[in-house]
């Protein structure tokens, strides 16, 4: 007996660590396998609480870690693999209530769900949104911004989780969500559309006393992050081909002209902006960048250089760029 649970401790190792319980398993086993071990161990309960879905990849265990942390009435699972991250939250009352975010990390992206057991552990609902669009029955879909608030107040309830950063990636989850956390939110301006929220403001309340800044583009109808915008009051045209003002849109938000109505918002920005008065913004594209000169053009903007930069310009040292057209906005 003591022979088979050395070579089962090889595969499976469980520990706990400020409340979180973390199975690591650290090769491919069967359910049988696994089953056996964790009735060997203190951690038996757990064969109750962890499902299936977090354990099997077609019909086998495969190596990952699965960290399981309770508190009140909500239990917490999130399994962790080289490619996924998944994340469950189940909360009992007079049923259970299961919300889960399934990350592809290969693939960015994501699928999200909400569920509804019995207390007897059956399902009787079950919704599900999905990043990359599959044949959903209406009965089954989740709407995008229902999913993106589910999985918003996920990731900041597990982000406050005791030495969670030990093992998942907090930022990289809200990259491939495309949503942020309320703690990142401050909005400077906004429109029906769009609004621009202040990145890593970093204790700082006031736009206006800051020289150059990062702002997030945040599409209103869904509160996801769609890109950024920067400003740079100090930027001198005489000294540098860089521009005072950059922008991108991620590549499954772009031909919305989103960075057309950014830019607009920001002009509105920083023409009461203290550092930036009434000086004109410049904005440097790539010599064969239609769509970026079309924004430009599109807030007023003016060709004011088009040719070859010296190599010893910024533009070019950082992004190898060495021909450009640069426009001139007034405010």
């Amino acid at each position: 007996m003591n022979i088979i649970r050395n070579i089962f401790s090889k595969k499976i190792t469980i520990n706990n660590e400020s409340n979180l319980i973390i199975v690591n398993i650290k090769e491919s086993c069967s359910l049988q396998e696994y089953t056996s071990i964790l009735r060997r161990t203190k951690y038996s309960n757990l064969l109750n609480i962890i499902d299936l879905k977090h354990l099997l990849t077609n019909n086998n265990i495969l190596p990952k870690r699965i960290i399981v942390y309770k508190k009140d009435n909500i239990i917490y699972i999130i399994s962790i693999t080289n490619n996924n991250i998944y994340i469950s939250k189940k909360t009992t009352d007079t049923n259970i209530i299961e919300h889960t975010i399934n990350i592809d990390k290969l693939n960015y992206s994501y699928q999200i769900s909400q569920l509804i057991h019995t207390l007897d552990d059956n399902t009787v609902d079950v919704k599900t949104h999905n990043k990359t669009p599959k044949k959903n029955y209406s009965f089954m879909y989740l709407p995008k911004n229902e999913a993106l608030n589910i999985a918003r107040t996920l990731t900041e309830e597990i982000s406050t989780i005791p030495n969670i950063s030990n093992y998942i990636s907090i930022p990289e989850i809200i990259k491939i969500l495309n949503i942020y956390l309320n703690k990142d939110y401050y909005p400077v301006i906004s429109n029906e559309i769009l609004t621009l929220s202040w990145q890593n403001r970093y204790g700082n309340t006031d736009i206006n006393e800051k020289t150059r800044a990062t702002l997030e583009i945040i599409l209103n109808e869904t509160n996801e992050v769609i890109g950024t915008i920067s400003f740079n009051t100090l930027y001198n045209p005489n000294n540098s081909y860089t521009g005072s003002v950059s922008y991108n849109i991620k590549d499954e938000f772009q031909n919305n002209h989103y960075a057309t109505i950014a830019l607009s918002l920001l002009k509105k920005l920083l023409k009461e902006h203290q550092h930036q008065q009434n000086k004109p913004i410049y904005i440097s594209t790539e010599e064969h960048n239609i769509k970026s000169q079309h924004v430009a053009i599109n807030n007023g903007g003016e060709l004011c250089y088009e040719g070859t930069i010296p190599g010893y310009d910024n533009l070019t040292k950082f992004s190898g760029i060495t021909k450009i057209k640069m426009y001139k906005i007034p405010l």
